[in-house]
């Protein structure tokens, strides 16, 4: 009996391959009028229109790159330093974004003191941020087999000394996977766990407790960014690089 060969799935599969398309030179088209409206003055129109590329799910570090310095040529300090942190996030080791980032943090009110972070801490941070999360897993996974045929090797190995040899080297690859699997981990927290934001309000008291009635501890002004540890309701517990930590109404605040 000859089957009868079913065409919806292949045209539902040719349909949204098409859509794609569509919506791929749709996003390239919008994307060279954002960078050509920049490039001749018009920051306001380029940032509608990087905004509309952004908003149909397409991100990327130099985007929000692009815009950070969109929003920074018309004075919107606070949007700028918005887009510069979600692109640094993206892409920490850009030299381009740290510079513009600490130009548009100068124009700031509040100057916040860091409090100096333990130096394995550092190096631990540094070393995660050279590969993206993807990466880094990639790095573990290659390590782990690779560790599981030297120990294979070792087992079948009749000489002493490539007995030695192949056991110490799986070892040594072993320690490499799981440490990629710590790097990969701490790097998945920094860029999707840690909730990060900027103050959007011109000026702002920090309290004490979530509410009104909560005491008043300090005032942040935009621009500032925070650390989100805890929501209750509709405040935010936020956290200074100072160490200084308080409630602030979650309108204040816009997520990096």
């Amino acid at each position: 009996m000859v089957r009868r060969f079913n065409k919806i799935p292949l045209l539902i599969l040719l349909l949204f391959v098409a859509v794609s398309i569509v919506n791929a030179q749709d996003q390239k088209a919008n994307l060279d009028s954002a960078n050509a409206a920049y490039a001749r003055g018009d920051f306001e129109s380029s940032i509608v229109l990087y905004e509309s590329i952004i908003e149909e799910g397409y991100v990327a570090a130099q985007l929000y790159y692009n815009l950070g310095n969109a929003y920074y040529k018309v004075n919107e300090v606070a949007s700028a330093i918005l887009f510069y942190e979600r692109a640094k996030k993206m892409d920490p080791n850009d030299e381009d974004i740290d510079y513009n980032l600490s130009l548009a943090k100068l124009r700031t009110i509040d100057k916040i003191e860091t409090i100096p972070s333990f130096f394995i801490t550092d190096i631990t941070d540094d070393l995660s941020n050279k590969y993206s999360v993807d990466k880094w897993a990639l790095i573990a996974g290659a390590a782990l087999w690779l560790s599981v045929i030297l120990f294979i090797v070792y087992i079948v190995a009749q000489s002493t000394a490539l007995r030695k040899l192949f056991f110490w080297s799986s070892m040594v690859i072993l320690i490499i996977g799981f440490s990629s699997i710590g790097m990969a981990n701490r790097k998945y927290n920094s860029v999707y766990q840690e909730r990060e934001g900027i103050v959007f309000s011109p000026s702002i008291v920090v309290r004490s407790a979530p509410g009104e009635n909560g005491n008043n501890l300090f005032v942040l002004h935009e621009g500032t960014k925070v650390s989100v540890s805890e929501e209750i309701g509709d405040w935010n517990k936020i956290r200074l690089s100072d160490g200084s930590i308080g409630w602030l109404p979650a309108t204040t605040i816009k997520i990096i």
